[in-house]
Order: C-alpha cells, then structure tokens, then sequence
C-alpha cells in the first residue's frame, strides 16, 4: 500500500479513536464552569456571557434537535467531542503538512488526544474545542499560503 492510503487509514482512526474516547466518557449531564449556560443558551438560542458564541450555539441547537438520545446537556458535550475528534484529525494533517512523518504525527496526535486539557474539554460542553478547530483551519490555511507563495 502506498504513502497516501496509510494516511488516509490513520486520518481516520486518530478521528475514530478519539470520538470514541471522547464521548465514551463525555459527561451524560451538566458540567461545570460554562457548560450549564452553554447548554441553555443552545437550547433556546439565548444570549450567553460575552462574546456570545453565536456559531457554537447554532450548531450546538442543530445538534440538540436531531440527537434522539441523551439529555440536553449531554448533547451539548457529545458536541465538544465532535469538535474535540475534528481537532485531533486536522492537527494531525497539519503535522503532516509540515513533514512530520507519519509515524511521529500519529504518535503526537495520540498525546495531543490524551492530554488533560484537551480531554476537560471534549467530555464537557465547552467552546475551546471549537477555537482550537478554528485555529488549526487559520495555521494550515496560512501554512499553504506561505508555501505557495515561497515557491
């Protein structure tokens, strides 16, 4: 098999290991901190603390509509467990963008999954899983820009 099918394979399991891990232990009820609010806010497409949060909220009121299981608020979490599976998979194309070799990218991805804070967040309904989804898509953009431009 070649280079292209091994990450393709890998792309897929880092997303499917990690979602799994993810909402395997994601809290089924409220959580602390932001996620009661978060929660709320989803539900009745409310007006939480500044910023507001306006794309986490809508897509957070997609996905507590069309789930069929869990509660409200759990439904909040299973989305930062997308968001947080999502993350994992786009770092570690990003670490394959940059030579990284797949062995090393896997492995670092697999850290990056496993770590405490990315973790915290994935099983709870929190916003920074998606930030750090935008933040990725704005490095790997900027990433392709510069290298196009340098050649």
């Amino acid at each position: 098999m070649n280079k292209k099918i091994y990450f393709q394979l890998t792309l897929c399991l880092i997303f499917l290991v990690s979602f799994s891990l993810y909402l395997k232990t994601a809290s089924p009820e409220i959580t602390l901190i932001d996620g009661v609010e978060y929660s709320i806010g989803m539900h009745t497409l409310g007006i939480v603390h500044p910023p507001g949060y306006p794309i986490f909220l809508i897509l957070g009121k997609i996905i507590q509509t069309n789930l069929p299981f869990s509660s409200i608020s759990g439904r909040s979490n299973i989305l930062s467990a997308i968001f947080a599976a999502l993350t994992a998979s786009l770092f570690f194309i990003t670490l394959i963008k940059i030579k990284v070799s797949l062995l090393s990218a896997s492995i670092i991805s697999i850290f990056f999954i496993i770590n405490k804070f990315s973790w915290q967040q994935a099983t709870s309904g929190e916003v920074y899983n998606l930030h750090q989804l935008f933040h990725l898509i704005i490095i790997l953009i900027a990433y392709v820009i510069f290298k196009n431009k340098r050649e």
